[in-house]
């Protein structure tokens, strides 16, 4: 069963806790921003900031790597807990 203490989180958004759920159900945690992007009515900057809040907060881990034409691609990695810290 999954840990749902990101869902008690008082710091993050509700969009965060959203795309965290989602994230683990779909893609079991490991997506591209593009991929996010393309799958809801968020745009890629709405997507972007809402990453940026999951990192602040330890539930979002970024990987570095290059596509086949050896362009740079963020691969972005979510937990139900925060690895940070103990805020709950």
């Amino acid at each position: 069963m999954l840990c749902k203490d990101y869902l008690k989180d008082p710091r993050l958004s509700f969009q965060a806790k959203g795309m965290i759920a989602y994230m683990l159900m779909v893609s079991h945690g490991t997506m591209t921003r593009e991929e996010l992007a393309a799958t809801s009515a968020n745009g890629v900057s709405s997507v972007r900031s809402t990453l940026s809040e999951m990192e602040k907060y330890g539930y979002l881990e970024r990987h570095q790597n290059r596509d086949e034409k050896g362009r740079i691609e963020w691969e972005y990695s979510v937990t139900s807990y925060s690895v940070k810290d103990n805020a709950l």
